[in-house]
């Protein structure tokens, strides 16, 4: 049986990583290679290594001068390998021996299989590794077989991700660079493997995904993890076969609108409704019909969007302590939606006439419903007066399409 690589990139993780190489250690065949790939940790990952090495004795630790990017890191660790298979998996995984085996075991038999890619559950520490592995085997949609480059389209129609591949190190050596903003072993992955040979996706588990705060891709909506997953099914389309490239730029176009809702919908789970709108937004560009599903979010979230957009506008003008809101319906559904985000602020309604003959204070910022009372406002106490706003303001910045007339 081959020699797999393990390769851990990590970095201030080192309670992780000691779980997983301990889990590691008690595997039963030792046709393994173990590189961590320290990327320049500042806690104690360096004497927590030292202290795994009494049960994992062939461990190599690499401690780079300078901190890498994240497709740097990954790259670092399989470059170190020497194995004849390698698999690049996070510190916060848990790998299953079981999955690995049968994975080595196809690619010995079969020298046109280039890479192997097994399933990946979640775990949440409540239950066994045999109990999760079944829940996740009951659920996964994945069908077992060996796929060519003819096949390249399809999976990519039906497969979520194409992740935590175990592959030939030769063809490593051949097929992947170190690219900005891009998942190393995704999709684009696939498609450099699928150039040098067939590639095969089975059922069996070979890492369990563990949830915690510190996950790198637990906000989907970053910057960084966008870029990574649109770039990766960007550059996928680029080595599609040509006669599959249609049908692939047209999956693209589906994948990035599913991504960018996606976006927006965690955004608005996380409280972040007015991020949420951005990425909504994306996605209507690429629409070219969303009218009606942009009139149910806009309907579904107006009122959270305004609250927010008050909450900047709060914090810009400097007002500390009091919000003063026209005691009208409408101003007061906005107004206890901004009490949520600010306690700590004393809320008073008042009527609109009363509002327009108060000479406004340094601590209190003015939202009204009456279009009209900003303007008087100003007219009647100048600069003081633009501490004011209209609920129409708000709206009209947040409101994705017109209403229906």
């Amino acid at each position: 049986m081959g020699i797999l690589s393990i390769c851990i990139p990590t970095r201030n993780r080192a309670d992780l990583l000691e779980r997983h190489l301990r889990h590691i250690a008690t595997f039963k065949s030792h046709k393994y290679e173990i590189i961590v790939s320290d990327n320049c940790s500042s806690d104690h990952t360096p004497e927590t290594v030292e202290t795994i090495r009494s049960v994992l004795p062939g461990l190599r630790y690499v401690r780079q001068q300078e901190p890498l990017l994240d497709h740097e890191v990954h790259s670092a660790s399989c470059a170190l390998a020497t194995g004849d298979y390698i698999i690049a998996v996070s510190d916060d995984d848990v790998l299953q021996e079981a999955g690995l085996l049968r994975a080595i075991e196809m690619m010995d038999r079969d020298s046109g299989i280039v890479a192997v890619y097994g399933a990946r559950f979640p775990y949440d520490g409540a239950r066994g590794f045999e109990e999760a592995i079944a829940a996740g085997m009951a659920r996964t949609p994945r069908t077992e077989g060996i796929f060519g480059r003819q096949d390249m389209v399809r999976i990519f129609k039906t497969e979520k991700h194409m992740t935590l591949p175990i592959f030939r190190r030769s063809v490593f050596l051949n097929s992947h660079l170190p690219i900005p903003h891009l998942l190393p072993f995704d999709f684009h992955g696939m498609a450099r493997f699928m150039k040098f040979g067939n590639i095969a996706m089975i059922k069996d588990c070979t890492a369990l995904m563990w949830p915690h705060d510190q996950q790198n891709s637990g906000i989907i909506y970053r910057d960084e993890t966008i870029n990574n997953t649109l770039s990766d099914v960007e550059m996928f389309v680029v080595d599609a076969p040509e006669d599959s490239t249609r049908d692939a730029v047209d999956t693209l176009g589906l994948r990035t609108v599913a991504h960018y809702l996606l976006c927006s919908d965690q955004a608005s789970r996380d409280g972040k409704f007015l991020l949420s709108r951005q990425y909504f937004l994306r996605a209507l560009g690429r629409m070219t019909d969303g009218q009606d599903i942009a009139r149910s979010f806009q309907d579904s979230h107006m009122v959270s969007m305004m609250a927010e957009a008050l909450s900047q506008f709060f914090q810009v003008t400097g007002a500390t302590s009091v919000l003063i809101c026209e005691d009208r319906a409408d101003c007061r559904a906005v107004a206890d939606k901004f009490a949520e985000r600010h306690p700590d602020v004393t809320i008073r309604l008042m009527n609109g006439e009363d509002i327009v003959d108060r000479p406004p204070r340094d601590e209190e910022l003015y939202f009204v419903g009456d279009a009209t009372i900003p303007r008087r406002c100003r007219q009647r106490f100048g600069a003081a007066g633009t501490r004011i706003r209209a609920l129409d303001n708000f709206h009209n910045a947040c409101r994705l399409v017109d209403d229906p007339t």
